[in-house]
């Protein structure tokens, strides 16, 4: 994905600025708004077979990734690294995508049993 992104950059008519955005509108000052954004996203997802009544019976959203990624990782990786990896500057924002599942607690009902032995 880094190289990637990279490449965008790469390609970027402003380049040499320090203060770009990867995904931009017709002005490269300025990012992509947020229709065309949603647009290519609904048209990526139909290119895999999911249209509007599968998206919205499985609950896909934009940030279903992000979603995802901070739930799956956040038990393995300190929050710091998380927050540096999505850009999020609070704990509170990184909570917010934050969805715990059961089996997230395992390893604290292994230690409790020992207690309780």
């Amino acid at each position: 994905m880094q190289t990637e992104l990279q490449k965008l950059i790469d390609k970027h008519p402003l380049k040499e600025s320090s203060d770009v955005f990867i995904f931009y509108g017709i002005d490269p000052r300025k990012p992509m708004n947020r229709t065309t954004v949603m647009e290519n996203y609904y048209a990526a997802l139909e290119k895999i077979g999911i249209d509007e009544e599968l998206r919205k019976k499985r609950n896909i959203l934009f940030h279903s990734w992000r979603h995802f990624f901070i739930t799956t990782w956040r038990p393995y990786v300190d929050d710091s690294i998380i927050r540096a990896i999505t850009g999020h500057r609070t704990i509170e924002m990184t909570e917010n995508y934050t969805h715990f599942k059961l089996e997230h607690f395992d390893e604290f009902r292994k230690i409790q049993e020992q207690f309780s032995a």
